[in-house]
C-alpha cells in the first residue's frame, strides 16, 4: 500500500538543493564554536576584569606588609614578612 503524497508545485523545492533557514543569516562558528564578535567581547571582558581587580588585590597585599615595606619606592605585591599588625 502506498502513501498519498501531496505535491503542490508552488511548495516544491528544486532537486539537489538544501533548504536555507529564513531570517537571520548564519555564519560558520569560529574558535571553540564562538563567532568572532562574541570572542572579542569575552576577551575585552577578561581584560576589563583583570584591570578592575588589580587595585583590590594590591590593597589586600598592602594590608599584610609592614609599614617599612609599604613606604618603599618599589611596590611589592607579595610581602616578604607578612604581618597582621596593620
Amino acid at each position: 500500500m502506498s502513501a498519498f503524497v501531496f505535491k503542490d508545485p508552488k511548495f516544491a523545492r528544486p532537486e539537489g538543493r538544501a533548504s536555507k533557514p529564513k531570517g537571520r543569516r548564519t555564519s560558520p562558528p569560529g574558535l571553540f564554536g564562538l563567532r568572532t564578535w562574541k570572542k572579542s567581547r569575552i576577551v575585552l571582558a577578561g581584560i576589563f576584569g583583570a584591570v578592575s581587580i588589580f587595585p583590590l588585590l594590591y590593597m589586600v597585599s598592602l594590608s599584610f606588609q609592614p609599614t617599612s615595606d609599604i613606604l618603599t619606592s618599589t611596590p611589592v605585591l607579595i610581602p616578604s614578612h607578612p604581618t597582621f599588625l596593620n
